[in-house]
């Protein structure tokens, strides 16, 4: 699903311009010029609109990602949905502190959190489903105080369990790291 934007002609509602729209390969979409550059635009995925980047503070990001690492899962159908699942009073009110600081909206709900940001969406999609998930090695590579935060929010949310090898793996070297036995 993308947005495309043109600039608005001088006289756009021309019979022309309607009939070519109605009777187009985009018929829900109404173009009001629909010029033949238009149309190469649209077939070609010129004029996208980008969303704005997003800065977050490397250790609240190590928290989160943490936290979804252990609970958390996006949308399996190429939505922007992202869900953290908690239900357990203590963790869930930690994990919603961490939510609260984060650039995105969260709402709480009886078996967790949601949020609905395409960006977030598109970037914990690299992470993979339950048994597929991972730590990026840019992220094992961090400072022991970033590993630490990383651990000990993926610890608070499944308590070292996980049934995806490579995010076994990871957090094994993570502890190792950290002096901790694995």
């Amino acid at each position: 699903k993308e947005v495309y934007v043109f600039k608005r002609p001088e006289k756009p509602w021309t019979l022309g311009n309607i009939f070519r729209t109605g009777f187009s390969l985009y018929p829900f979409l109404v173009i009001r010029n629909y010029s033949y550059q238009e149309k190469i635009a649209i077939e070609k995925e010129h004029y996208r609109v980008q969303l704005p980047a997003v800065e977050i503070d490397m250790d609240l990001w190590l928290e989160f990602l943490g936290y979804f690492l252990s609970e958390g899962h996006v949308s399996k159908n190429g939505g922007s949905r992202v869900h953290i699942a908690q239900t357990t009073a203590g963790k869930k009110e930690k994990i919603g502190e961490c939510l609260k600081k984060l650039p995105f909206k969260w709402v709480e709900r009886k078996d967790g959190f949601t949020t609905n940001d395409v960006r977030l969406a598109n970037y914990l999609r690299q992470f993979g489903y339950s048994a597929e998930k991972f730590v990026p090695r840019k992220f094992l590579e961090q400072e022991e105080k970033q590993l630490r935060i990383l651990f000990d929010a993926w610890y608070l949310g499944d308590a070292g369990c996980t049934n995806s090898a490579h995010l076994r793996d990871d957090m094994c070297e993570i502890a190792l790291k950290l002096g901790k036995a694995s």
